[in-house]
């Protein structure tokens, strides 16, 4: 047996929270609310303390894809790996040294330990939105999960190639993740969902579906360039 879920009250516009020295600042797209008290994850009995997850999800029940979706702020852990960088590439001796003084081998040590927090914060969204995703697979009655997908959403001015090795990193787990700045989301969105006025019950049948942003082949898959 199964039940239904009202989605539109989920619905939010996408936006990176007020940090600690910036603003609120907006994608000019909507998707549902996953985390936080207000979300599907405790709508769906999950609390927020049980699992790590993403900010918003985009649902295809007629495609079976999901898209995560992570707002975040890396400008500050972005400056604090280059000035290392900087740091490690300008020792005479010492961390070189350790690596017969092959200061690249340095450099890949560094920057791979600045990264680890980010890395592993990534994996626990998306083990946890996927968890959260499959009570609702469930709950709708499907009986095959998802394919789900992650996209890493950036404050504008932030240089998406600096995220390349995070990505390289999360490729194992995830696949290939695509990365994009508030300004230019659109583009690599699941679909545009419309805004919350004017969604209607059979809501699927109302959304702009991009060509195949995600080949379920990964074959020329979106990345950063």
């Amino acid at each position: 047996m199964t039940s239904t879920l009202s989605m539109k009250g989920f619905v939010e516009h996408m936006h990176h929270k007020r940090g600690r020295n910036t603003n609120i600042e907006f994608c000019n797209f909507y998707a549902y609310k996953l985390d936080e008290a207000d979300g599907i994850g405790t709508a769906l009995g999950v609390k927020v303390n049980e699992a790590s997850q993403a900010d918003y999800v985009l649902i295809s029940e007629l495609k079976k894809i999901v898209q995560i979706i992570e707002c975040t702020d890396l400008t500050e852990t972005i400056k604090e790996c280059r000035e290392a960088e900087v740091i490690v590439g300008e020792e005479k001796e010492s961390l070189a040294e350790l690596f017969n003084k092959n200061k690249e081998a340095a450099k890949k040590i560094v920057m791979k330990k600045l990264w680890d927090d980010v890395v592993n914060e990534f994996q626990k969204k998306w083990l946890g939105s996927r968890f959260v995703m499959e009570k609702y697979s469930r709950k709708i009655g499907l009986e095959d999960d998802f394919k789900c997908r992650f996209l890493i959403v950036l404050r504008d001015g932030t240089d998406m190639k600096e995220l390349q090795i995070v990505c390289d990193r999360l490729r194992g787990m995830m696949g290939e993740v695509p990365v994009c700045n508030s300004n230019n989301v659109g583009r690599l969105l699941l679909f545009k969902m419309p805004k919350p006025s004017i969604l209607i019950t059979s809501y699927q049948s109302n959304f702009t579906f991009l060509s195949n942003p995600y080949p379920l082949d990964n074959t020329n898959f979106v990345s950063i360039k």
